[in-house]
């Protein structure tokens, strides 16, 4: 430390030596003045013996000596302050000489195995998040894989120093911070007391122990969607306090941190134990509104729900999400959201009821095949489905689709619901499963789908016509391409495939002759001549192809 403060003393004593006054800097090398205690020793006759040198040479070096004084002093009483505040936590932690046992505060090298813990029950479980330690020490720490107290007590400091950007100065702050922060542990534990009394008080009191002022309290109540009942973003709230919206973005990005971090979630267990076990009863998954009305049950709450602020406190448990689309919270990774079974059944439903099945029915079948399901599986606790479960499993199947209360295949519900003519059409005819002419599909669709119930003919066969989804069987009559069907072919087309394979003109005899011993109708065929922009006439009853 001596050393230390000398390579201090000397830097400054550069410092001021470079902006000194050329008459000084020549005064102090005429008296061979290298370094600080130098400077200290120079006398007034000193200076005054020197040629050109009076009284005002002296008061410069007068002014430097104070200066270099001054410098001494505050670094002393820095000294004096840092001292009495390490023995005040010394004597405020009834553990501090037990920290002397761990390798990190040893003076010598000391193998982990050959050391045994102290009486201190719960410091190696204490997460590492819960200190300031540098961005340094950070960093080292996060590539080292450490993440609570014990696994960094138990490190030996050489291990740490042959680190790279790891040196004495980090290993000294990183042990003055566990010093400070722990001895201060047990008086935070026992301040920091929650009000339960309602949903509110408990996040204001949880917000005072990690925000250091009021505004910032305000700040982080706006970001939890306290106010107003919304979530305010940083730029209405740097509006309001007149500050950048960075700065409201530092001030809350540490809040929510250390709310998220696991000491936070740890302050809450209570709390989020009451949510677990919503969750877990029904399936994974259940609606804000639920989990709500059983924290207010169990806490006696009386306040009323604010949807934004308890939608985004669920955010601070990792294994829950939030599905936007149900508007439901899920516990990531509950075996009921992934069972390959209740896909099975809600499936098997909807095949029995021909197509559609009411939820609430669904709903009834599936906890008798869950709880058999679990019985048999040897689960402790059968979880009992929700609606919201069957609704997710709906929401994430490709084959089933929910409207109006009811359960549908996908393709009965194209059917029924469907938004688009083109998959109406093609729902239904795979419904039917044959071909069938325009004008019995546009009957069947105005029947069964309230979204085309006037739909025209003319309008289903125009569909039929212009997508490639559909093949022409016969005159007016329509199916789909994965039945295999000869395509029809009309007459202008059979005209045109005739005149396209002789390459030259040809007379109409002909190909009236041709084509009606494959079965095409004389009348059909004279009038297609004039139908097609493609069939153009060469001279009397002489035809060609014409160009696309």
């Amino acid at each position: 430390m001596r050393n230390k403060n000398i390579k201090k003393a000397n830097r400054t004593f550069n410092h001021l030596f470079i902006t000194a006054e050329g008459r000084l800097k020549a005064v102090l090398a005429d008296l061979g003045v290298e370094k600080t205690s130098d400077v200290m020793k120079i006398t007034e006759q000193e200076v005054k013996s020197l040629p050109l040198c009076g009284q005002k040479t002296w008061l410069q070096v007068k002014k430097l000596q104070d200066a270099l004084m001054g410098w001494e002093s505050t670094n002393q009483k820095k000294e004096d302050e840092k001292h009495r505040r390490l023995e005040k936590i010394t004597q405020e932690l009834e553990i501090g000489n037990n920290f002397k046992e761990f390798p990190l505060f040893a003076r010598k090298k000391k193998a982990a195995n050959t050391v045994s813990p102290p009486s201190i029950p719960t410091i190696e479980e204490i997460p590492l998040s819960r200190f300031s330690f540098p961005a340094r020490a950070k960093g080292m720490f996060e590539k080292l894989g450490m993440k609570t107290l014990g696994e960094l007590l138990y490190t030996t400091p050489s291990q740490l120093l042959e680190k790279k950007n790891f040196g004495v100065n980090t290993l000294y702050n990183v042990r003055n911070i566990i010093r400070q922060t722990m001895a201060n542990f047990t008086l935070q534990e026992s301040e920091a007391e929650l009000e339960w009394t309602s949903f509110r008080a408990l996040l204001h009191s949880l917000l005072k122990i990690y925000a250091r002022e009021e505004r910032d309290i305000e700040i982080a109540a706006k970001r939890l969607g306290f106010q107003h009942n919304k979530i305010s973003t940083y730029h209405e709230i740097a509006e309001e306090f007149n500050v950048t919206r960075e700065r409201i973005r530092q001030i809350w990005t540490p809040i929510w941190d250390k709310l998220s971090s696991m000491e936070g979630r740890n302050r809450l267990r209570p709390f989020w134990d009451v949510v677990l076990e919503v969750l877990e009863n029904n399936g994974g998954i259940s609606r804000i509104e639920d989990i709500w009305e059983e924290l207010c049950s169990h806490f006696n709450w009386q306040d009323e729900m604010n949807f934004f602020a308890l939608k985004k406190f669920m955010e601070l448990w990792p294994q829950i999400k939030i599905n936007r689309k149900l508007n439901c919270i899920m516990l990531l990774g509950y075996p009921c959201l992934s069972c390959s079974t209740i896909n099975q059944q809600l499936r098997d439903d909807i095949a029995h009821h021909n197509g559609d099945i009411p939820l609430n029915e669904a709903l009834k079948n599936l906890r008798t095949i869950c709880e058999n399901k679990c019985l048999e599986e040897k689960i402790p606790l059968a979880p009992e489905p929700s609606l919201d479960l069957v609704r997710f499993h709906a929401q994430n199947s490709h084959d089933m689709k929910m409207e109006a209360g009811k359960l549908f295949s996908f393709q009965h519900w194209q059917i029924t619901h469907g938004y688009r003519i083109k998959d109406v059409a093609k729902a239904t005819l795979e419904d039917i499963g044959e071909p069938i002419h325009y004008s019995e599909l546009a009957k069947i669709i105005r029947k069964h789908n309230n979204r085309f119930s006037d739909i025209p003919d003319s309008k289903v066969h125009n569909c039929l016509i212009s997508h490639s989804h559909f093949v022409l069987a016969n005159r007016g009559t329509y199916g789909l391409p994965d039945w295999h069907i000869k395509p029809y072919m009309t007459h202008a087309q059979a005209i045109m495939k005739l005149l396209e394979k002789r390459g030259r003109p040809v007379g109409k005899d002909e190909i009236l002759s041709t084509l009606t011993k494959k079965g095409f109708k004389e009348a059909n065929l004279r009038a297609a001549f004039y139908s097609h922009p493609r069939i153009v006439r060469v001279k009397k009853n002489t035809y060609r192809l014409g160009k696309k």
